[in-house]
């Protein structure tokens, strides 16, 4: 508004003479005026502007971290655990009494034992002892504790491109679970298997950098000084995975 310098009268802004009295106004001050206006209309523009943009980054975070916590927490799918049976069972620990015995033959002959996913899985659950599943030893432990994950299943696929992929279900007090996913190689070395990492995910959410060294780590406690895994392991000289199967040779 401009003020008449003979009445006072307020005037808008862009009129020349007084609406009450006829004097002319002052155009100094109408400019003066314009440009407050044009200034305070810019500030709330950019105000809102921001208010708007801060609006769409809280949802867009808000949506994000939804979007993990359920990922973390979703089942993953076509695990080979849920397709073992008795008779895969059976089948999986003659394999596996017999690569534990040794074999038939004489002692200087390397000796092969092929497996295919669901033997592994059922070999590899029974060793770790993570047969039941049932989450009792994770009731316990959290009546004792508080809240704790414990491994309870472990599940193993071979892929046909020559990878491997881990499942590990992590069970807690009140059915609470956790899927930790790895994908790598096994590499064999002097006296020694080691899993190469690839990639991870905790749940169907890829990780990376210190999350993914963090599962691969829950991965590699499993096996942490168990004597008949690294006795086994000192004796395997080449491991083949090809098309949902792994042969293992020993020396």
């Amino acid at each position: 508004m401009i003020t008449c310098p003979s009445c006072g009268a307020r005037n808008r802004i862009g009129t020349m003479f007084c609406a009450d009295c006829g004097a002319k106004l002052d155009m100094e001050q109408a400019e003066i005026e314009i440009k407050k206006s044009q200034q305070g209309i810019h500030s709330r523009g950019v105000k809102r502007s921001f208010r708007i943009v801060r609006t769409l980054i809280s949802l867009a975070l808000l949506a994000g971290l939804a979007y993990v916590l359920v990922g973390v927490f979703l089942p993953v799918p076509d695990l080979v655990s849920e397709a073992a049976d008795g008779a895969d069972n059976a089948v999986a620990l003659t394999k596996l009494d017999a690569m534990l015995k040794g074999g038939v033959g004489p002692r200087n002959v390397d000796m092969a034992y092929t497996f295919t996913s669901v033997e592994a899985t059922l070999i590899a659950n029974r060793l770790l002892g993570l047969e039941a599943g049932d989450g009792e030893a994770a009731d316990a432990a959290e009546r004792e504790t508080g809240f704790t994950l414990i491994p309870s299943q472990l599940s193993v696929e071979f892929l046909a491109s020559g990878f491997v992929r881990l499942v590990l279900c992590s069970h807690s007090y009140r059915d609470v679970k956790m899927y930790s996913v790895l994908i790598g190689r096994f590499e064999v070395g002097d006296d020694e298997v080691r899993f190469v990492t690839r990639s991870a995910r905790a749940g169907r959410i890829p990780t990376f950098g210190p999350v993914t060294d963090t599962i691969a780590t829950r991965f590699a406690v499993l096996v942490a000084d168990d004597p008949l895994l690294e006795a086994l392991s000192k004796r395997i000289a080449e491991i083949v995975v090809d098309r949902d199967e792994i042969t293992l040779t020993l020396k």
